[in-house]
């Protein structure tokens, strides 16, 4: 029976890699780098600086979206392309969730020094993260904020993983016993009173709290369509159930507001329409009121 199972998961893996754009394009250099990277670690804890395709530089610590950098470009290639095709100079992006600020040091130097980028990040050995890549690479328009997004300007407990992209807001069942802070939280419509200015895309990456991100920003969501955010939400039911809801509400959240909803794909964007699920690879929504594809 272990046998069965070892072999299963070995499969699994295999099959996981050759799924790897890198690994599909030179499966020996994939390999290596894969052999690179847990060696680096093996040697040191500290984070990590890497170079990202346009140019930039960026801490990583060790952790799944950081290999990934390491191995592909970026963490999520198809949502790095969006942002690369949307983005202009003198735009404002909004980061939630910024993680360890991969996504806002790409929009920052898409954007120039006329725009701006919030990035909200409650975790603060990766708020800290960012900071440093933001000097690092010198950037003037990037703002970072060591708090949670939910749906009310407040304190709220956050549970810190090991594996850092899966830490998330404390679901109401969640034991006491797991390592936990307070954290600031805001609303988005809060901040939007407060900022004075309104974002042309927003991402919102959260483990399953973005139903309550999108409780916290209706009055962005209820712009017309001339001053509407474009919006880039993660997709992920498992996430999601530990809120206890489908994140088909929020695809539903964002039609009863006027919005069309497109899945990324690796090809682009595809309208969701009735009956058509996102592929297996699928892991992020766009969301507009335009028409951008």
């Amino acid at each position: 029976m272990i046998a069965i199972r070892v072999r299963e998961a070995l499969i699994g893996s295999i099959g996981r890699l050759w799924d790897r754009p890198d690994f599909q394009r030179n499966p020996v250099q994939a390999l290596g780098r894969r052999v690179f990277w847990r060696a680096r670690w093996a040697c040191s804890n500290e984070p990590w600086q890497l170079s990202v395709p346009d140019g930039g530089q960026i801490l990583v610590p060790k952790s799944g979206a950081g290999a990934l950098i390491y191995y592909l470009g970026y963490s999520e290639p198809e949502t790095a392309r969006f942002l690369m095709n949307f983005l202009r100079p003198g735009m404002v992006f909004w980061d939630v969730g910024a993680h360890i600020g991969e996504f806002s040091l790409l929009a920052s130097r898409k954007i120039g020094d006329t725009g701006r980028v919030e990035a909200f990040e409650p975790n603060p050995q990766l708020s800290d993260l960012i900071h440093c890549t933001v000097e690092a690479n010198r950037l003037t328009n990037v703002t970072v904020h060591t708090c949670a997004v939910t749906d009310r300007t407040s304190v709220a407990e956050f549970v810190i993983d090991s594996e850092p992209a899966v830490s998330h807001m404390r679901a109401s069942e969640e034991a006491n016993d797991a390592a936990m802070i307070a954290v600031s939280t805001v609303a988005l419509g809060d901040f939007h009173l407060q900022c004075g200015y309104r974002p042309h895309l927003i991402k919102v990456d959260v483990e399953g709290a973005e139903k309550m991100a999108l409780q916290g920003a209706q009055s962005l969501l209820q712009l017309p369509p001339e001053t509407a955010p474009v919006w880039v939400t993660e997709f992920a039911p498992e996430n999601c159930a530990r809120y206890h809801y489908h994140p088909c509400e929020l695809l539903n959240e964002f039609r009863l507001q006027g919005y069309k909803n497109f899945w990324l794909t690796k090809s682009g964007l595809v309208e969701v329409q009735p009956g058509n699920p996102p592929k297996r690879d699928c892991l992020n929504f766009v969301s507009t009121k335009n028409e951008i594809c």
